[in-house]
């Protein structure tokens, strides 16, 4: 199946749907959260790369999906751990 019929699926799932409106909620300036809908391109594209490099195979979208899923969420988890550190390097060399 490809990446957008897996997407339908992720999309019309309630506990995912708000989990992702509750990230949109908790926004702040400070620590920039991806737009929901972005996360959900980013995960759909990485899902067919992973779809492409086995050929083609039907029959495993789902396990696309969530490969897909931990690694986008994954950098993006590690992305934001790297902004709040040099934000606590830039805060502490203000504040000495």
């Amino acid at each position: 199946m490809a990446a957008s019929g897996v997407e339908s699926r992720f999309n019309s799932h309630p506990s995912r749907a708000g989990e992702m409106k509750r990230s949109a909620e908790n926004t702040n300036s400070r620590d920039p959260i991806p737009h929901p809908l972005d996360l959900t391109h980013r995960i759909s594209q990485r899902a067919y790369e992973l779809f492409e490099a086995r050929g083609r195979e039907h029959g495993h979208d789902r396990e696309d999906w969530l490969q897909a899923e931990a690694e986008i969420l994954c950098s993006f988890e590690a992305s934001s751990s790297m902004q709040e550190a040099r934000a606590a390097e830039q805060h502490a060399a203000s504040v000495a």
